[in-house]
């Protein structure tokens, strides 16, 4: 009976979003909230700032990449690529996108981990599982044409969120 509840906890714990690579010399971290990754793109984070420096994080600024298995392990073949190119935004969506995170905070947002530059065919009664992982940079909130909100933070004092979110999990279509 010990042996079955470890081997379930072993699971559990393997199909999880981990934070990879924390801020060096900070006290940051990004923690998924689901045992899932969403196809959608929208993923529910907790962020916890325990240090003493207030921190910004373009909401859509991740970018990584993803091999996607099905459930008796075989890696699934995309069906063609996805070419995304981002938008301008507006003040108004700068200060809807670029997250501020207070010092000695926690706060929970969606984040877009931009995982999915493939097309696939899933088929609804098969379960998926994606390795990723994700990378969230100097340059992440300047991808939308955000330089003056952002360099005005900057200026304030706001440091920009350097990060890594590895992890597998089951993916939700």
């Amino acid at each position: 009976m010990g042996t079955k509840v470890y081997i379930i906890l072993v699971l559990l714990t393997a199909l999880n979003c981990t934070s990879k690579r924390n801020l060096v010399g900070e006290n940051v971290q990004i923690i998924c909230k689901a045992d899932y990754i969403s196809i959608n793109g929208d993923n529910d984070f907790e962020i916890i700032n325990n240090s003493i420096n207030n921190f910004i994080i373009n909401k859509n600024g991740f970018l990584g990449s993803s091999s996607v298995f099905s459930s008796d392990g075989t890696l699934v073949s995309p069906k063609n690529m996805v070419l995304v190119s981002p938008a301008e935004w507006d003040d108004y969506e700068c200060k809807n996108n670029i997250l501020l995170i207070p010092k000695k905070s926690m706060k929970k947002y969606s984040l877009n981990l931009n995982l999915y530059h493939f097309n696939y065919d899933f088929e609804q009664n098969i379960l998926y599982t994606i390795e990723y992982e994700s990378e969230h940079t100097l340059k992440s909130p300047y991808y939308y044409g955000c330089k003056n909100y952002v360099d005005s933070l900057v200026s304030k004092g706001y440091r920009i969120i350097e990060y890594n979110i590895a992890g597998k999990a089951r993916l939700k279509l």
